[in-house]
């Protein structure tokens, strides 16, 4: 918003979305001063939305935010590996020794 008039002034400035008045800013201003005026908005609903702001129109697309994914469990993932290292290894001792007495026994 500027104040090009010679006497300082304040304006209700409304952010209408889809003719509702979503916001609004009191601006004081001086004469010949400027100020930008920012709304931060945020929408449910992935959607196309109209704006209004004094007259100036224009949209914005509301994008649909993932859901973050889920934490990993690193107790679980190495517990698993462990239990299948240690199954390996007994299965592996099993054999060897049950291999080890056939060859006793066959001699």
């Amino acid at each position: 918003m500027e104040n090009i008039g010679d006497v300082g002034s304040t304006h209700t400035v409304e952010l209408a979305i889809n003719d509702v008045v979503a916001k609004t800013r009191d601006i004081t201003l001086a004469p010949g001063n400027e100020e930008t005026v920012v709304f931060i908005v945020t929408r449910d609903l992935a959607a196309t939305y109209g704006v209004d702001i004094a007259g100036f129109t224009g949209a914005f697309v509301a994008k649909a935010v993932p859901p973050p994914p889920p934490p990993v469990n690193w107790w679980l993932i190495v517990g698993i590996i462990a239990v299948v290292i240690v199954t390996g290894l007994v299965v592996f001792s099993v054999i060897r020794r049950r291999r080890a007495a056939w060859d006793e026994h066959r001699r």
